[in-house]
């Protein structure tokens, strides 16, 4: 099987790499007691069939907002979702630019 032209380019994109780590950090349980892992599994029968409200905001924003405008599929939502602020930060950059700000020095125009 073959990955469309929007799943490449999200596999080089900083801001959907870091959308698929938050899925990927729901999905590894890290626990150091049986509590803690007796918590995380009720919490997860709790939710359902539904994603914690991150995962869920990352999932849609990577799907739609992100490989879907890339592809250029045109729709739009009936009703504007809400999303998680954090999580959405991350997709408009804000969390990438802070980090390369951070780690590397820009040069301007005038050195």
């Amino acid at each position: 099987m073959s990955f469309t032209a929007g799943v490449r380019r999200a596999i080089k994109d900083h801001r959907a790499k870091q959308l698929v780590g938050i899925v990927l950090d729901d999905m590894i349980m890290s626990w150091d007691t049986v509590a803690e892992l007796d918590a995380a599994i009720q919490v997860d029968i709790a939710n359902g069939e539904h994603l914690p409200w991150e995962v869920g905001t990352a999932v849609e924003l990577l799907c739609y907002e992100k490989i879907g405008k890339w592809m250029g599929h045109m729709w739009a939502w009936a009703e504007d979702p809400e999303y998680n602020k954090l999580v959405g930060n991350i997709a408009n950059g804000h969390i990438d630019r802070r980090k390369q700000d951070s780690l590397y020095v820009r040069i301007g125009k005038t050195g």
